[in-house]
């Protein structure tokens, strides 16, 4: 049987994927990736997949260029003839989808891993108005050229239904991607690798560091983390930041660069570029914050988080609030709201018993909630429809 797996980019499928991958691999499968060319292509490639095939594209929607991506899709479905085709992300879903029907491939399956910015409310503006208008018939036309379309929260789920996007019985929800639990444990890492990024963020015996890891667009809520570190800083002798946030080049919702240099500190630590390591920089973490307010899925940081033990804050927001339970492991906050924000890490920072309690609790949920041999089985069985004796 030929799986193809199709996503936007070869980060996302190396970090959400490899284990499907592996496991499809594994059982004998032929497995094809469609990914645009980038760094993580030879380690998906080491998976021991059959091919990897490029494709160019703009991850933001754009008429010439989203044209060519279906004609090149159609064209790979045409020549190869995929037994499934499994589209991930809204964009791949849409173009992906359609264009493996017309191609008559036998079983086609979408995973939308979050309806992004141009569904997210708070970004109003007439261009996002009739973007929003004209994704959510393509989507409809794609979700009806699917078998099975998964969705990753509650949310999406019942939005989808509710607008007449999908039928009630395509629709499966898989709460996220899941994690290897075994990588992402602090029993795996390597500590003078930790030492290390300790001395490279200047973190001393007893300091609590908070950090932040996103791209660097307005709706994952940067501003407001940089707002609560300005209130937080100078109140307290021990506590760092460490804010990770790479450009995200094109995107119109993007922070400036300029705008980070108001928050110089010797406290908080802004690295303003792309890191291999952020399991790692969570490791060395005490707290996690995720103040997003983007249409998300579940967010995969996140869920690391919970397995690396780490309290979270993170708002109360499609696909961030099935990362805490109140009280528990971590806090929820209303969006775009600082003051919340600060509130909740004040709690934190003042109270170890919670943090490290928290912590156990974040672990406990992961194990429970996002183990990704589960979120495999699901696939494979409720949107393959291939049962491969997985426990």
């Amino acid at each position: 049987m030929k799986i193809a797996l199709v996503l936007n980019d070869d980060f996302s499928m190396w970090h959400f994927c490899k284990g499907l991958i592996s496991t499809l691999v594994a059982k004998g499968f032929s497995v094809y990736i469609i990914t645009p060319s980038g760094a993580y292509v030879q380690k998906i490639r080491s998976l021991g997949i059959t091919e990897h095939l490029e494709i160019s594209m703009s991850r933001f929607f754009s008429p010439v260029s989203d044209i060519k991506l279906f004609i090149a899709l159609y064209r790979i479905f045409c020549k190869e003839k995929f037994d499934i085709v499994h589209t991930m992300s809204l964009k791949i879903v849409i173009y992906g989808s359609i264009a493996a029907k017309l191609a008559r491939t036998k079983r086609v399956i979408g995973r939308v891993l979050g309806f992004g910015i141009v569904f997210t409310q708070d970004v109003v503006s007439l261009r996002t108005i009739v973007l929003r208008f004209i994704v959510s018939q393509l989507s409809k036309i794609a979700f009806d050229c699917c078998q099975r379309v998964s969705f990753e929260n509650p949310d999406d789920f019942n939005y989808a239904i509710s607008k007449g996007l999908i039928s009630r019985e395509k629709a499966v929800l898989t709460i996220g991607c899941g994690v290897d639990l075994e990588e992402f444990s602090l029993d795996s890492l390597d500590r003078e690798y930790l030492e290390k990024l300790r001395k490279e963020f200047m973190i001393n015996d007893g300091d609590i560091v908070i950090s932040m890891i996103a791209r660097l667009i307005n709706a994952k809520g940067v501003k407001e983390f940089l707002e609560s570190t300005n209130a937080i800083v100078d109140k307290y002798r021990n506590v760092k930041f460490i804010l990770v946030a790479a450009p995200d080049h094109g995107n119109p919702d993007s922070i400036p660069l300029t705008y980070l240099k108001g928050f110089t500190n010797k406290k908080i630590a802004i690295v303003a570029e792309f890191r291999y390591d952020t399991r790692e920089i969570i490791a060395i973490s005490d707290i996690f914050v995720f103040p997003s307010y983007l249409k998300e899925g579940v967010p995969h940081i996140s869920i690391a988080a919970l397995a690396l033990k780490k309290p979270i804050v993170t708002t109360d927001n499609s696909g961030c609030r099935e990362t805490v339970e109140e009280g528990k492991n971590g806090y929820l906050v209303p969006i775009k709201d600082s003051v919340a924000l600060t509130e909740k890490l004040n709690i934190l920072i003042g109270d170890s018993v919670k943090r490290r309690s928290f912590g156990e609790y974040s672990r406990k949920k992961a194990e429970r909630c996002f183990d990704e041999k589960v979120i495999i089985n699901r696939i494979l069985t409720e949107l393959y429809e291939v049962d491969l004796g997985l426990k």
